[in-house]
């Protein structure tokens, strides 16, 4: 395709950019700039002398958060060096040793001279996964349209507005199979003909929105792509204009996520400028808005009848379906809901054909999926594999997993899946067949002491405080459960409290109007199908994990105890007892069981046990 000569200029431009070399990137999305990667960036900048022929680049996370934060070097065509987690200090370090390189020539001795302790290598970070959506995070500067033109960015845009008959757009979509991202798996193509045919019946103008309500405990899959690749996730909303014959889109983003909102408000207003979204889009006659919505924060929102209520002005709660948005959605208007995963992929799908996404997964499930591995694992971050892929694949291989006893998956709709049973595929039907979901894509590794009682009572807790409130089942039910779960971890449970929490999930489940109420007994469920003697012990007033504050004590290890009261000047409870330079007790009537001694204990004296 000859590309118009606005974006064709736009690619040449970013094509120099992204070619340049030395040219050194720094990670900048949130977890590079919770690992200091601000000041790494400040401390290069101020080190090289811009006339010296260097270019610094801001860029998103590539998903390797473990190791933030990130530098990456480009020192010839084709190759590059990456750097983690780099510290201010070897940031100066490593500008000297580019100022040596433009003396001497590029030489990746001389680049990584002093640096080798932090140098990682791709093929061991990469390993067993196929970056598809994270292959230019990371790499682009987030904020840099020439740059995303570079990629390949608005090929896909500029082909559909020149497309005479926009349902060939559709058909593309329909046979990549591609499935929604957010957790449903409905086939995209579908949700896109569904709209296209009501707004064809009804004779009105549908509307697209990008539903960047994560949140998900541990998910952080969208706000990622949002700070890194803002332009791919909105050529996909651009896309579905096109392709639909609309005018208006939104997302719907987590206020809680400052740096994607200001991010994404950003990007809006560089394709506003860029002639890209306004009244007359390149030129085409079509007219083209983005509207940025910022969430106030409930989780319910991410229910798309919820969301649309909050756009509207309402309260967020969801509503009985049918109809559809697809058929009735934001006022009344034929609705195109999807999540940021979904809208991201669609550019590849239909600038890289369909065929390309077919040939990467497994069956029905065709194309890759992003997700978020946190918990107890060496190398927490994002990882990207083909749908179909074990769980067991990316806990031990990618994320490097020891002594796992279980894997939540799914957030609180989700469940718990045995780390005996990890062997199940990554994909929508084996989840399900497991008993689990794949969610948004939250992946939360729990070790040998992680407790199963405590952990359920977390997430029925952030169901119930969740709740819209409307189906008394879902607000009160769950209420219940959790104040049932709490009296185990508390040591106060009475006898049969299992069996009790048994009963209100069943009453749960069948009496919640939405898929929000009725899937978050599934948690507490799948806790207590895998892991039901630790309810049974904790019912007998024991906590394994040692975990529930309720049932367990601290005491002070006599052998190791070296008597300097670190713990004494930290007690808020004045529970710590004994004479300075010999071994202290603890008074269990004054414990507070606040865990301080245990945190700045030097000797790890300060030891937790059984009631």
């Amino acid at each position: 395709m000859v590309r118009s000569s606005a974006i064709g200029a736009l690619a040449d431009e970013g094509a120099r950019q992204l070619n340049a070399y030395p040219r050194v990137t720094v990670g900048m999305g949130t977890c590079g700039r919770s690992a200091g990667s601000e000041e790494v960036l400040e401390a290069l900048v101020e080190a090289l002398d811009p006339g010296e022929g260097v270019r610094v680049d801001s860029v998103g996370c590539r998903g390797t958060c473990w190791a933030e934060p990130l530098v990456e070097v480009r020192v010839a065509e084709g190759s590059s060096l990456l750097f983690g987690p780099m510290t201010p200090f070897k940031a100066r370090k490593l500008a000297t040793n580019l100022r040596e390189c433009e003396k001497h020539g590029v030489d990746v001795g001389r680049v990584t001279r002093g640096l080798s302790s932090c140098l990682l290598a791709y093929d061991d970070i990469d390993a067993h996964q196929a970056r598809v959506l994270l292959e230019d995070c990371g790499k682009v500067d987030p904020l840099s349209l020439p740059q995303y033109c570079a990629i390949g960015g608005f090929t896909a845009f500029e082909e559909a507005l020149s497309v005479k008959d926009p349902s060939a757009l559709i058909e593309e979509l329909e046979r990549s199979t591609l499935r929604g991202r957010g957790g449903a798996g409905f086939p995209a193509g579908a949700k896109w003909r569904a709209v296209a045919t009501a707004s064809a019946e009804r004779g009105c103008e549908p509307v697209v929105v990008v539903n960047a309500d994560e949140g998900d405990p541990g998910a952080y899959m969208d706000r990622n792509l949002l700070e890194s690749l803002p332009f791919r996730v909105l050529e996909g909303a651009m896309l579905a204009l096109a392709t639909l014959g609309s005018s208006q889109a939104y997302v719907f983003v987590r206020k809680e996520y400052p740096l994607a909102c200001s991010v994404l408000q950003s990007a809006v207003s560089i394709l506003e400028e860029a002639g890209l979204l306004g009244d007359d889009v390149l030129g085409s006659g079509r007219a083209m808005r983005i509207g940025v919505i910022q969430s106030a924060g409930s989780y319910v929102c991410g229910e798309e009848t919820a969301l649309i209520a909050a756009i509207e002005g309402r309260v967020p709660r969801p509503r009985k379906r049918p109809p559809y948005p697809a058929e009735r959605g934001l006022w009344g208007r034929p609705t195109l809901i999807g999540n940021v995963e979904t809208f991201a992929n669609v550019p590849l799908v239909l600038s890289r054909g369909a065929d390309r996404l077919l040939s990467i997964g497994s069956t029905d499930n065709a194309g890759t999926k992003v997700f978020s591995l946190t918990g107890d694992v060496a190398r927490v971050g994002l990882v990207e594999v083909e749908l179909g892929t074990s769980a067991s694949r990316v806990v031990f291989d990618i994320g490097r997993g020891e002594d796992v006893k279980a894997v939540q998956i799914g957030g609180p709709s989700g469940a718990f899946i045995p780390a005996g049973a990890l062997d199940v595929p990554l994909e929508f039907e084996g989840l399900a067949a497991a008993g689990a979901i794949m969610g948004s894509g939250g992946l939360v590794v729990l070790g040998e002491n992680r407790c199963m009682v405590e952990l359920s009572r977390y997430l029925a807790d952030f169901s119930a405080r969740a709740s819209c409130g409307r189906c008394p089942a879902c607000k009160d039910g769950l209420r219940e459960c959790s104040e049932l779960l709490r009296s185990l971890t508390e040591g106060n449970a009475s006898p049969g409290v299992i069996a009790e929490i048994d009963a209100l999930l069943q009453h749960i489940e069948k009496g919640s109007l939405c898929n929000l109420g009725r899937s978050a007994v599934r948690p507490v469920a799948s806790a207590l199908a895998h892991f039901r003697e630790e309810f049974e012990e904790h019912e007998a007033g024991a906590c394994r994990g040692r975990a529930c504050r309720g049932l367990v004590r601290l005491e002070i290890d006599q052998s190791k105890c070296q008597g300097e009261r670190c713990c004494l000047r930290t007690c808020p409870g004045t529970a710590i007892k004994g004479r300075f330079g010999k071994p202290g007790t603890i008074d269990q009537d004054l414990c507070l069981k606040c865990f301080t001694c245990v945190d700045v204990c030097p000797y790890e004296a300060v030891v937790i046990v059984g009631q």
